[in-house]
């Protein structure tokens, strides 16, 4: 295992203090998406009124509390319910709808009397909601490259009756601009990456579009029984299909494997991980089956992530949930609990880490580095050191300066 230690912080973007990463967090061959912003949202209803939340989980197992600690699932008319256990031990809905705190009807204090908080789904219903993201065992074990200078296709993506707002020139500055700082940015996708890797990762993201989709965003985005989306892979397929008049794909096979190493889609509207709604997407990386061949070149592996920021107003999205997709695509694991062994309880290495918590640090603008763990055995951009006997250590900042860590063997 790896320990890392730090003893100073750059105010733009937190590391690990001190931090031992086990053994089991290791890359296994599923979906991966971001966990849910993890602060009281307003959720709109469908009769246009406000509920005030706190969203759980993440694209694969997700669901809801109220402030207070009650878990909610939505129905089928776009309304929370209370959730209830059934008799198989099942977290379903109980038929009775959900008021803000100070609003609850005597219908459902009576309810809430007899039930405890933080009701859970079962390991068969999580078992049978992961089941759908498992992805190819081949195609999981391409990683886009993670040193030199490296290049990724990004494309911008709305729907029928949802259009794209934010112009090509908004991404670009906010993917590549040294420096960015537009709307209290911290850096752009460039500065992050460059940051973490101590200078030794240079990307540089193109952007297309925006095009339209065939359908609307329901089609794509809204969940089935199991709380999945329905098709946000045929939208990345689209939308591939839709920019290959202006891209050459094959300028995007860094290493030159016959496959291009990822495509990033910023589709129009919000996330549903930050309060979007139930037919909007969930950010996330995954691969498309069956491949799609273009300029031949093979793609496969993408990451996606929403055009705004939050879930009301225009402004455009910050860099903490593409650096955490686009984590994934170069080989991350998430650092939180996805099996849900404990309930979603454990939030594993916080808001220290970028494939933890620290995705949503200032709302998204200054997310947590990658720990060290994820630096030295996924990233290659960082040394480690075992300490055998008892020794003394200088340890130096270890976001500014210093790629080498200690590890203590147990």
């Amino acid at each position: 295992m790896i320990t890392q230690f730090n003893t100073t912080m750059k105010p733009n973007h937190k590391t690990f203090s001190f931090t031992i990463l086990l053994a089991a967090l290791l890359f296994s061959k599923v979906a991966f998406g971001v966990v849910a912003y993890p602060y009281p949202i307003e959720y709109s209803l469908p009769d246009g009124s406000k509920l005030t939340i706190v969203l759980r989980g993440d694209e694969k197992v997700k669901w809801a509390e109220t402030v207070d600690g009650y878990s909610i699932l939505l129905n089928e008319k776009g309304f929370y319910e209370y959730a209830i256990t059934n008799e198989y031990g099942d977290m379903v809905r109980s038929g009775v709808q959900v008021s803000n705190e100070m609003k609850r009807t005597s219908i459902e204090s009576q309810l809430l009397s007899k039930m405890p908080k933080g009701i859970r789904f079962s390991k068969s219903q999580v078992s049978l909601m992961k089941q759908i993201w498992e992805i190819n065992k081949s195609e999981a074990a391409k990683v886009f490259p993670t040193n030199g200078e490296r290049k990724l296709i990004c494309i911008l993506i709305g729907f029928t009756d949802l259009p794209f707002t934010k112009t090509q020139a908004d991404f670009n500055n906010l993917f590549n601009q040294v420096g960015y700082s537009a709307g209290g940015a911290s850096g752009s996708v460039k500065d992050y990456y460059l940051e973490n890797s101590y200078g030794q990762f240079n990307l540089t993201v193109d952007v297309a579009g925006p095009y339209t989709a065939s359908q609307n965003m329901l089609y794509y985005g809204g969940n089935d029984a199991s709380g999945n989306d329905l098709r946000p892979r045929e939208l990345v397929r689209e939308a591939i299909i839709l920019a290959n008049p202006d891209v050459n794909f094959a300028d995007y096979d860094n290493d030159s494997n016959g496959y291009v190493d990822a495509v990033y889609i910023i589709y129009a509207g919000y996330g549903e991980e930050a309060g979007g709604g139930a037919n909007a997407i969930w950010a996330h990386a995954w691969s498309l089956w069956p491949t799609e061949t273009l300029d031949g070149k093979v793609i496969s592996s993408y990451s996606c992530s929403a055009e705004h920021r939050g879930n009301s107003g225009t402004n455009i999205t910050r860099i903490g949930v593409i650096c955490h997709e686009f984590g994934h695509v170069l080989g991350a694991p998430d650092y939180y609990d996805t099996d849900y062994e404990d309930g979603g309880e454990f939030t594993g290495t916080g808001q220290w880490d970028m494939m933890a918590g620290g995705t949503w640090n200032n709302g998204g603008a200054t997310p947590a580095h990658h720990n060290g763990f994820t630096k030295v055995i996924y990233y290659n951009w960082a040394t480690v050191t075992e300490l055998n006997s008892a020794s003394t250590i200088t340890l130096g900042n270890a976001v500014e300066h210093s790629n080498s860590f200690f590890r203590i063997n147990t």
